[in-house]
């Protein structure tokens, strides 16, 4: 075709000869294989147009120079890799007989057909297709305007080329365009300048006829189908078609023949056409003498074709001059007769020329002019072209027109016809501005085409949608559709396109109902307006099922779908790319119905008809490859399938701009496959949001897109675990749709049923209950009641009535689903294999293990009969049907099947493949069960690896491998190793599942198992706690799975001493069991031997024996074997014997569970030593301390030699031999004990946080009692600090220590810190603990002391009595808490000067521990101390003497030699005699008391110190100063030796060895000890310290004293300074300071500020003193002495 202008010169030819020859066979024979001359002369038979060669050069050299042409090879070469670049080469047949030395070659390039050794066969593949020239037309009488058969393009091209100018511009472009296609062929070029010089019309059929250039190229072209080509040669045909050479006959019929020689597949084609009409692509020539000679080859059949013509009815044929052939237009109409067989190779085809091609043609155009008056045939025509696929042609046809001045044609439809094209073809930016030039000549012509518009608008909108601008398309639609009212009837088939066009855009927005409600009225019109069927019905057929496919209404939509193929085959039967559309529509059902193999065959057809209509690269593809890489996906061929979606997703991307809807819509997909298919969450979760981020930014009012966007993130947080987060998107989602949607939508089930799904893993069963109802009601209303998806749903409510333990309820549900599911998958699906698995699950979960595995079976057997046996999906079935097995105990039948399962999946991934760890969890948990630890925990922590490589570190399913490393580990004995993995477990649990989620209960029961096992007795009962009350919520009834987590409840409580709660736990086990298992069953024993250690605690001994003899006599009459339970149970005995007081038989018993270990349970070495644990423990309780200790080393050997391993065990020796010591008052044997059980630690691992802290804890409570309390304090702090950084969940704990840290702080006397660590502690019990607990009663008395030793009186007495509350209400039975919170009341009281009601209070006290006193001697002894104290303040000396003297003589009765509190009884009574003036027997009470300290505690360097000064104290009142200074110097030379110079504690001692100077009246001595005191005291203490002040007195008063008055003066200010500072300025002491200033200026006869002081003195001592005070007596008289001298003086000057 040739772009006009003016200048010839400039013309640019657009040619398209790449379709001008026919196809070029090459032989090309190197390996002498085939090529001889009986095979030329074969081939030559049959094809035209073919090359021979036997050398490369040659043919190489021909094929370079074929550049525009099509080739198909044919060869024996072996190497083809040259052959293989050449884009000319179309296709490759290999011929050799060595046929198999080739087969590898078919994998290497798709241009490679086949491989023959047979060259019949090899013929028969290469027979040219004879029948491509024939159009068929089967007779129907349906309307036309869509047809697109190439039968009506030969009709209509005639009447076209008789249409188009014949001018001489036309005859330039045929020129061109053949000096174009021949430019390098000298002699074709030649005849085309004698062709351009001397052609006349009258010629036509001349040139025709001597095979010239026209020949070729009309040939080709019309073969082809090439309309470009034929417009260019439209001068030429004109011509020829307009030759007239009638048949000179005088008959009225004539016939005539044709031969041709057909493949057998092409015979076979031709046999079922009988009764059609039938057109050539050709200028038909026939002979009017039949004659044949012909040999046929083998394979083919020669076909007589024999023609019946009417002369006078036909007026498209033409006799040839001098010849006895005749011609047919291209356009003659041929009718099939018949096919009658003349020999087994030859058959005649009878047919006859008939008028009915005119017929159809012009009922093709009435239909089209029905819809769209005045269409002009060439328009028509290129709108054919369209119709045919063959858009690239159509869009050169059009551009012709429009090019072409000559035309008269419509520019307006012209371009309406371009865009259509480029539309088509997928170029919408360009199709765009052609439909907009189309819509301005319309709308800006003189009478503007409103009507006409709305085509365009409607294809404008077309063009919107496509590039996924759904808002803009909708707005033009609606345009268009509001023309359309009201230009056509409501029922025009106009009006329905616009309905369909609206429909599709609220598809595409999620809104399916609207957008069926437009579909099926667009349909309605249609079926009315066609009255038969048409693609426009199909159209809306395959759009109505789209729809219904999202709905998953799949029956229905296939229905539809059928039904529109139907329709497109009838109208297209070679095929169109609506059938391959809807073909990738059918596959997707199918794909989703899980028939694999049928949907993959359906969709590589539907993009074989792609690939033949559509350019390379059309986004259409794109489709199919989706299709495909989605069904490779349920095939389980993940990788493949990601590689379609890439491959998709690089088309998109070159296609449309980057924010379309399609990519999205791909990111999602590639996220789904990485997630589901092949775990990799992180990768997913980077799709969905790339996708999340492009639906906000271009799609934000799209909130249906943005809501599914937020599930699927939500299902991968879901996956995760984190269930939090998912939660949240879940919710999002729920609020867009809620916006979006009017009503409740049936999208939103989904979002609900995800979030009953998060709920319900959450343990929130009860919400995730409602959720899933609301799913369901949504659902029941939308869909028909056996719609898949209320399925799904029941399956979901299913799941979490059995969460919550309703189980029957359940099952209902699951029964419901299934119902549904066979009904809809009568073949079987993978929906109805979950189905039958979760019921299966819910009858082994009840030990109905046959009926579990029949569902089982049912489910593998469905998965068998439609997937290959090994598909992963079998795989799990098998894995099922292992569990049962497992559950049965048949651990090698389990390991069997479990294996096979594994192997399936070796096929499928590589060998760290995350699938693999659930599969190597199931079989470590087979070999744990068959007691092969070794093999058991290998296989486990493999999956652990596997778990930690593909899962984010707080996966939920890496906590169930680091639990089941731990059940093995714990089987090993190894509890230190299984806790640290335990409590991995727990932190990811905790961070996975809300605290009520029914997966904690195991990692709870395991995890306090370990810590019971540890003796970690608080932080497992917290735990298996947690555990029962999920049991509790998941069974209605009790169950045997509540016994393990009652049992070890009931341990714990037992060892917190709450005996009747742990009776009860136990003895509700003991019920269970026996409901479960005969009388004499092990575990019936275990129950028994609790029960009796309860009552053995609640000193009902002969009860707890009897129990434990019934669990004894079970044991070694029905479980001998089990030696290590005897050994237990003989334990058990050994401690009743031992309470009992019955040394002897315990320790026998203890002697004989040694025994039963040694000789049957000899490995037991942990029990072992655990025994002689418990032997130490007796004769600690014996206070034989040595042998005590000597059985703790030997445990402690033990376990260093027998269970390295087992490290806590033997830290834990240290630690009890460490509180032997302690227990002794050997203080630094204690303490390095402790450090040797904390380097245990430090050396095996140093995650043992929480016994490091107890080591610390301890090592601080003997620094405590050596008075070392900073030291203590810091142990102590390190405890809080390993506890708050790695158990920070551990809260009570922490508040213990807070506590210890407390304690610490009080005794040294540091009380507001004291208050500060009581009160954190408190803040955190009242948030864990009831109100009522005990240890907020604790809490609270601790504060109360604290506040009463800041001298806070009320808010202590507030604090005592909340804690003395709580006790008598909730804790009346505890006597000894009672009585404490008595006795802290009783020191407010004592404190506040209430003495009366103090005593009453501690005597109180001591009725309470009088109930118990065995047991409470050492109280008994506080409270006589607390009623001394009482009574010696109310100066009572005598009777506090005496109650001192009770306390201590219980002390030294009951208690320890070395008991502290022995020497503070010394202490206290020392004081009272001190008090009483009987300073010799208070000499002899601190000499008695410093005689203990010296003896056993002699690094108690403070204490000892204090005693020493305070012998010094009473000797100095008896006047023997020089022995006092002697102790005092002695304290103060301790002080010195023990702490540095300037210790604070040192000015203590300087200023009472000051004193005894000053009272010696040394002055110079007691000056130079208080200056020394003053000086440590400015540099350790705060400027304005009391302290300070303290000394500045007693300096300023020894100075004063001396005379020193200037001095005096001056320590006096300094002194009055930190006194107005620290005091209230009506304070006495401040009094003091102002009065003794004035005392000096007194002396220094400064009268006026003597004065001055004195009154200032006086003005505080009014505010603070009573009248009769002797010192404010004492300074009124001092003040009118002085103003009285001071006023003779001033009278005296004046005489003067």
């Amino acid at each position: 075709m040739v772009a006009l202008s003016s200048n010839r010169a400039n013309q640019t030819v657009k040619s398209e000869c790449v379709e001008k020859e026919r196809l070029i066979f090459v032989c090309f024979d190197p390996e002498h294989e085939f090529l001889d001359e009986n095979f030329k002369r074969r081939f030559c038979h049959t094809h035209e147009q073919v090359k021979f060669y036997d050398e490369f050069d040659p043919c190489i050299k021909f094929i370079q120079s074929m550049e525009n042409e099509k080739l198909s090879l044919i060869t024996s070469a072996l190497d083809l890799s040259e052959m293989l670049d050449y884009d000319q080469i179309e296709s490759i047949l290999i011929y050799s007989s060595r046929k198999d030395q080739y087969k590898q070659l078919l994998d290497q390039d798709p241009k490679i057909i086949s491989i023959f050794d047979d060259l019949d066969m090899l013929f028969s593949a290469i027979i040219h297709d004879q029948l491509q020239i024939w159009c068929f037309w089967t007779d129907n009488q349906h309307d036309l305007s869509k047809q697109a058969n190439p039968f009506l393009w030969l009709q209509l091209l005639h009447d076209l080329m008789l249409q188009l100018p014949h001018d001489e511009q036309s005859k330039e472009e045929l020129v061109d365009t053949c000096r174009a296609c021949y430019r390098e062929d000298i002699e074709e070029l030649a005849m085309i300048d004698e062709f351009e010089r001397k052609y006349q019309a009258k010629d036509a059929i001349d040139w025709y006829l001597k095979d010239s250039f026209l020949t070729k190229l009309v040939k080709k072209a019309l073969e082809a189908e090439n309309s470009n080509q034929l417009y260019s040669l439209r001068y030429f045909l004109y011509d020829l078609l307009k030759t007239e050479h009638p048949v000179q006959s005088r008959q009225e019929k004539l016939t005539v023949y044709h031969e041709m020689i057909l493949s057998d597949k092409d015979f076979k084609k031709l046999k079922g056409k009988q009764g059609t009409l039938i057109a050539m692509k050709t200028f038909f020539n026939a002979k009017t003498v039949h004659s044949s000679n012909s040999t046929v080859p083998t394979a083919a059949i020669k076909l007589l074709v024999q023609i019946d013509c009417n002369l006078r009815e036909s007026s498209i044929l033409t006799e040839l001059p001098n010849s006895d052939r005749l011609l047919f237009h291209f356009n003659t109409t041929f009718r099939f007769d018949e096919l009658e067989e003349l020999n087994s190779q030859t058959w005649c085809l009878k047919m006859t020329v008939v008028n009915d091609g005119q017929t159809i043609k012009q009922k093709y155009l009435d239909d089209i002019h029905h819809q769209m008056e005045n269409l002009s045939i060439p328009i028509i025509f290129g709108n054919l072209l369209c119709d045919m696929s063959q858009w690239t042609q159509a869009q050169n046809y059009f551009e012709s027109l429009r090019d072409d001045f000559s035309t008269s044609e419509d520019p307006a439809w012209i371009e309406f016809g371009i865009g259509h094209t480029l539309q088509w073809q997928g170029k919408w930016i360009e199709a765009e501005k052609h439909y907009q030039h189309a819509y301005d000549h319309m709308i800006q012509s003189h009478s503007p085409r409103t009507k006409e518009s709305s085509h365009v608008l409607s294809n404008m909108g077309e063009l919107q949608e496509l590039q996924g601008k759904y808002d803009q398309a909708c707005t033009i639609q609606q345009q268009a559709y509001a023309i359309r009212k009201k230009f056509y009837p409501p029922d025009h088939i106009h009006i329905a396109s616009s309905l369909d066009n609206i429909g599709l855009i609220r598809y595409q927005q999620l809104k399916n109902d609207e957008a069926l409600a437009y579909l099926r009225q667009a349909l309605e019109i249609r079926e009315k307006y066609f009255h038969c069927q048409h693609v426009d019905i199909a159209n809306s057929l395959k759009n109505i099922a789209c729809v219904l496919t999202d709905q998953r209404q799949h029956e229905q939509a296939l229905e539809y779908y059928q039904q529109a193929m139907r329709i497109y085959e009838n109208y297209y039967p070679n095929g169109h790319v609506y059938i391959a559309h809807t073909m990738n529509n059918i596959g997707l059902i199918l794909f989703r119905l899980e028939k694999y193999d049928e949907a993959i065959d359906i969709v590589q057809k539907a993009m074989i008809i792609q690939q033949k209509f559509y350019p390379q690269g059309h986004i259409e593809i794109a489709t199919s490859l989706c299709n495909i890489g989605n069904i490779k996906y349920g095939q389980g061929k993940y990788d493949e399938s990601i590689e379609y979606h890439q491959r998709v997703l690089a088309m998109q991307r070159k296609c449309y701009l980057s924010n379309h809807m399609d990519i999205i819509c791909t990111y999602n997909n590639i996220g789904y496959i990485l997630l589901c298919g092949k775990g990799n969450y992180d990768e997913a979760l980077d799709y969905y949001h790339k996708a999340l981020e492009m639906l906000e930014k271009d799609y934000p009012t799209y909130d249906a897109h943005i809501a599914n966007s937020y599930n699927y993130i939500g299902n991968i947080l879901n996956e995760q675990g984190k269930y939090v987060e998912a939660f949240d998107y879940y919710q999002r989602a729920l609020a867009k749709q809620k916006s979006y949607y009017t009503t409740d939508h049936v999208d939103m089930a989904s979002t609900l049923s995800n979030i009953s799904n998060i709920l319900s893993k959450q343990g929130k069963y009860d919400e995730a209950l409602d959720y899933s109802q609301r799913s369901l009601d949504i659902q029941q209303k939308y869909y028909p009641s056996g719609h898949v998806e209320i399925a799904n749903t029941y399956n979901l409510i299913g799941n979490v009535l059995c969460c919550q333990g309703k189980f029957h309820e359940g099952v209902e549900q699951y029964h419901q689903a299934l119902k549904i599911q066979e009904r809809s998958y009568p073949l079987g699906h993978s929906d109805t294999v979950i189905t039958l698995t979760n019921i299966g699950h819910i009858l082994k979960d009840e030990r109905q293990y046959d009926e579990a595995l029949t569902y089982y079976q049912r489910a593998l057997t469905m998965l068998e009969s439609f997937y290959a046996s090994d598909h992963l999906k079998i795989a799990a079935a098998l894995a099922n049907i292992g569990r049962v097995h497992y559950s049965q105990g048949k651990y090698q039948d389990a390991l069997d099947i479990q294996q096979r399962a594994f192997a399936i999946k070796e096929k499928y991934y590589p060998s760290d493949h995350i699938q693999f760890a659930a599969e190597l969890a199931r079989i470590g948990d087979i070999l744990e069960k068959q007691e092969n630890y070794a093999k058991a925990l290998e296989v486990q922590k493999r999956a652990l690896i596997i778990q930690e490589k593909a899962y984010p570190s707080d996966n939920i399913n890496i906590a169930h491998s680091l639990g089941r490393i731990g059940i093995v580990l714990s089987n090993q004995g190894e509890y230190q190793q299984a806790l640290e993995y335990h409590q991995r477990a727990m932190k990811i649990y905790e961070t996975c599942y809300s605290p009520e989620h029914i997966e904690l209960a195991t990692c709870l029961n395991n995890t306090g198992s370990v810590l019971y096992h540890l003796g970690k007795y608080d932080e497992a009962y917290r735990l298996h706690e947690q555990a029962l009350k999920l049991y509790q919520k998941r069974y209605t009834t009790d169950h045997i799975d509540m016994t393990n987590t009652l049992e070890h409840i009931g341990n714990i409580l037992y060892d917190e001493k709450k005996y009747d709660s742990a009776l009860e736990y136990y003895r509700r086990a003991l019920i269970i069991k026996e409901k479960f298992y005969p009388s004499d069953h092990a575990f019936i024993a275990t129950s028994l031997s609790n029960i009796g250690n309860v009552l053995y605690n609640q000193e009902k001994y002969e009860q707890a024996y009897e129990c434990q003899q019934r669990a004894l006599e079970i044991l070694e009459k029905h479980q001998t074997h089990d030696y290590m339970k005897i050994g237990n149970n003989l334990n058990d005995i050994g401690n009743i014997r031992n309470s009992q007081g019955k040394y002897d038989e315990a320790i026998d018993y203890y002697q004989r569970a040694l025994v039963c270990y040694d000789k049957y349970s000899f490995t037991r070495h942990a029990d072992i030593a655990t025994t002689l644990s418990n032997l130490s423990n007796t004769l600690y309780k014996q206070e034989k301390y040595e042998e005590a200790f000597e059985y703790q080393r030997r445990a402690s050997e033990i376990r260093e030699i027998y269970c390295p391993t087992v490290y806590v065990s033997t830290a834990n020796s240290f630690n009890h031999m460490g509180n032997i010591r302690a227990a002794q008052g050997r203080h630094d044997e204690a303490i390095e004990l402790y450090q040797q059980a904390l380097l245990v630690h430090e050396k095996n691992s140093t995650s043992r946080y929480a016994d490091m802290a107890i080591i610390y804890t301890n090592i601080s409570r003997s620094l405590s009692d050596q008075g070392k309390f900073d030291q203590a304090f810091e142990y102590q702090q390190r405890a809080l600090e390993i506890r708050e950084q790695h158990y920070p969940s551990a809260q009570m704990n922490i508040a213990h220590y807070l506590i210890d840290m407390g304690n610490i702080r009080s005794d040294q006397g540091k009380h507001q810190d004291a208050l500060d660590l009581y009160k954190r502690a408190l803040e955190i019990n009242e948030k864990y603990c009831s109100a009522s607990d005990t240890l907020i009663a604790i809490n609270l008395s601790n504060i109360g002391k604290a506040l009463y030793q800041l001298g806070q009186d009320e808010l202590a007495l507030e604090y005592q009595q909340r804690a003395l509350n709580i006790r008598e209400s909730f804790h009346s039975t505890n006597h000894a808490n009672i009585a404490n919170s008595l006795n802290d009341i009783g020191n407010i009281r004592n404190s506040q000067g209430k003495y009366d009601d103090a005593i009453d209070y501690y005597q109180r006290a001591l009725s309470f521990y009088e109930k118990n006193r065995a047991t409470h001697l050492i109280d008994i002894a506080t409270t006589m101390s607390n009623i001394s104290d009482t009574l010696f303040k109310q100066e009572k000396y005598d009777d506090a003497f005496d109650y001192q003297q009770r306390a201590l003589d219980i002390r030294e009765k009951h208690c320890s030699a070395t008991s502290i509190n022995i020497i503070k009884d010394l202490n206290r009574m020392g004081q009272i005699r001190n008090t009483q003036g009987k300073y010799s027997e208070a000499v002899d009470c601190y000499q008695r008391s410093l005689a203990m300290y010296e003896k056993y505690y002699p690094t108690r360097y403070t204490e000892i110190s204090i005693i020493l000064s305070l012998i010094g104290s009473n000797l100095s009142h008896q006047g023997k100063y020089d022995d006092s200074l002697t102790y005092y110097q002695r304290a103060l030379a301790i002080q010195e030796e023990y702490f540095p110079s300037d210790h604070v504690q040192i000015a203590l001692f300087l200023q009472w060895i000051g004193f005894i100077y000053c009272t010696k009246s040394d002055f110079d001595h007691a000056i130079q000890f208080y200056e020394k005191c003053l000086w440590i005291r400015q540099v350790n203490l705060a400027a304005e310290h009391p302290a300070i002040a303290e000394t500045l007195s007693l300096l300023s008063k020894i100075r004063l004293t001396r005379g020193q008055y200037e001095l005096a003066i001056a320590n006096e200010v300094q002194c009055l300074t930190i006194r107005e500072h620290i005091f209230a300025p009506d304070h006495e002491e401040i009094g003091k300071s102002l009065s003794r200033i004035g005392d000096c200026y007194n002396y220094l006869i400064k009268l006026d500020i003597a004065l001055e002081y004195y009154k200032r003195a006086l003005n505080v001592y009014e505010q603070c003193l009573p009248l009769w005070h002797p010192d404010r007596w004492n300074l009124e008289w001092m003040i009118e002495q002085i103003a009285e001298e001071i006023q003779e003086n001033q009278l005296h000057e004046i005489a003067i």
